[in-house]
């Protein structure tokens, strides 16, 4: 058939047709491939995008029970260092009543002074103690904002990064089907023209077949009248051979009779 479409088509023959068809179904296959590959990627991201949101959700929980857990120890530290003050200025005012009414009145200048002593010093204990927990209170917060902060830029970033590769992978994704809707329709053409192509092979050999058969009947027949007329052609000089040899014979005849 071959031998016959490049006898008679002038076309592409059916091999070079097979092996295109078979070069597009392999191109195909190739694009398919990559294609899952591109979705499994895409979901590996997605994963990915999902465990940072959800360690920041639990690190943004822990950061919030930390404060709480902060300011819980922070108060407790006040109201302890409230209830020792309340204490001492009790015990004071009842060492200062036990003493003597004599002893009151020649050292009264004194227990002012030495009352006053510890009162004051009492006050700046209560000014300087609870600055301690007051400015690591401060240190804590201003360093769990400071991390939050950075955290949530890391997110913002991460997340940037996650729309760009997502609307790479759907551009992408969009590119690739438009090649294998275009891949499919140049072999879905492919494939009709090689049907069309085989098609007009087949009806050129059934054509050539049929002139060739029709040839041999022609030429058998010519045969045939040949050779009949051959026949007839050797009974009439066999017919001519005998007449001659009759009119040769003949004159003798009646010299015999004598």
């Amino acid at each position: 058939m071959e031998k016959f479409g490049m006898s008679f088509g002038g076309g592409p023959s059916r091999k070079e047709l097979l092996d295109t068809v078979e070069s597009q179904k392999k191109q195909l296959v190739q694009y398919q491939t990559r294609f899952k590959d591109v979705v499994r990627a895409y979901k590996s991201l997605l994963k990915e995008k999902e465990a940072l949101e959800a360690s920041l959700k639990v690190l943004s929980v822990t950061q919030d029970l930390d404060l709480k857990q902060q300011e819980q120890d922070t108060a407790r530290r006040l109201d302890l260092l409230d209830d020792g003050c309340s204490l001492h200025s009790e015990d004071s005012v009842d060492t200062a009543a036990s003493v003597d009414a004599a002893s009151e009145t020649a050292r009264g200048e004194q227990s002012e002074e030495d009352q006053g002593e510890p009162s004051q010093s009492m006050e700046a204990e209560q000014q300087q103690t609870p600055t301690a927990p007051n400015v690591e209170t401060d240190r804590r917060i201003a360093q769990l904002k400071s991390q939050l902060s950075t955290l949530t830029a890391s997110l913002a970033t991460v997340t940037q990064e996650k729309s760009r590769m997502e609307a790479s992978f759907q551009a992408d994704k969009r590119q690739l089907k438009q090649e294998v809707q275009e891949l499919q329709g140049r072999l879905a053409a492919t494939t009709a023209e090689q049907e069309a192509e085989l098609q007009a092979l087949q009806q050129q050999v059934t054509e050539t077949r049929a002139r060739i058969i029709t040839q041999q009947h022609e030429r058998e027949q010519e045969q045939g009248d040949h050779a009949q007329q051959l026949r007839e052609l050797q009974r009439l000089l066999q017919q001519e051979r005998d007449l001659r040899q009759d009119a040769e014979l003949r004159p003798l005849r009646p010299c015999k009779r004598l």
